[in-house]
């Protein structure tokens, strides 16, 4: 995810949000942030003071979740997001350190139910070189199964969690454009024609714009932020579920 800056308390609210691992992190992160608008960033007679605006492009489940969160916590959320999802896509083999943030965002039960339980898997190099791991050897450190999904639907139900909460849902793709000039004053803004299909924000900016997009890096490169490579580029280990997995017609294998 990237953040754009507001005032003095960019950085600071950048890495608490990428950080994020529980409703009471997520709470700490918005009453800290809203402290500081009040002070910094808005006017009072622009807006309440406390409300954070957040404009979230892209809503899969990073961006889902996020607004899930933040609203929970009070803050005005925007959900901009329409783009059309291949029926398969990398990420449907959860781990088991899902399934807390699951429970967090109350969406467990529900993704069990189009879903198959995962209780561990088997790492295939070749015929004769594999390694099969089951989760409950890690009990309690981890939780003792995962799921994999069938990432369309699993999007989608985050997304109507989102909206049941009270976020904004604009479905539409959102354009980026770049503010500030020089590279080093350099902010982000949403572009006429997205403000305009999304009133809320037309009439208040948003203090805080999210890029949830993924892998684009649209942000980065609009703001000409470099890319470091890791040194894991490009390596891919096949899995799937080891034996013994319980079986579900919705199910993808991982």
């Amino acid at each position: 995810m990237f953040f754009n800056r507001c005032g003095d308390l960019s950085n600071l609210v950048a890495s608490w949000l990428e950080g994020i691992e529980s409703e009471d992190e997520a709470a700490r992160i918005v009453d800290v942030v809203c402290d500081g608008i009040g002070q910094d960033i808005m006017s009072s007679d622009s807006v309440e003071r406390g409300l954070l605006r957040v404009a979230i492009v892209g809503a899969g489940p990073s961006g889902s979740a996020l607004a899930i969160l933040l609203n929970r916590h009070g803050a005005d959320v925007t959900l901009f997001g329409d783009a059309p999802r291949p029926q398969l896509l990398v990420g449907e083999s959860l781990i088991p350190a899902a399934i807390p943030i699951l429970r967090r965002l109350g969406i467990e039960e529900e993704t069990a139910s189009f879903s198959r339980v995962k209780p561990g898997a088997t790492f295939v190099w070749s015929s004769t070189d594999r390694v099969s791991v089951t989760f409950n050897r890690f009990a309690p450190a981890v939780f003792p199964y995962a799921y994999n999904i069938p990432r369309p639907r699993f999007d989608e139900a985050l997304l109507a969690r989102a909206v049941a909460a009270g976020v904004r849902h604009v479905p539409i793709k959102a354009r980026l454009q770049r503010t500030g000039g020089h590279r080093a004053n350099a902010e982000l803004a949403l572009a006429p024609e997205t403000l305009a299909a999304a009133p809320a924000l037309e009439r208040c900016r948003p203090h805080l714009i999210v890029d949830a997009t993924g892998r684009a890096r649209h942000v980065a490169r609009l703001l000409e932020i470099p890319a470091r490579v890791g040194p894991r580029k490009g390596w891919n280990a096949p899995s799937r579920p080891i034996p013994g997995s319980s079986p579900s017609p919705a199910a993808h294998g991982g």
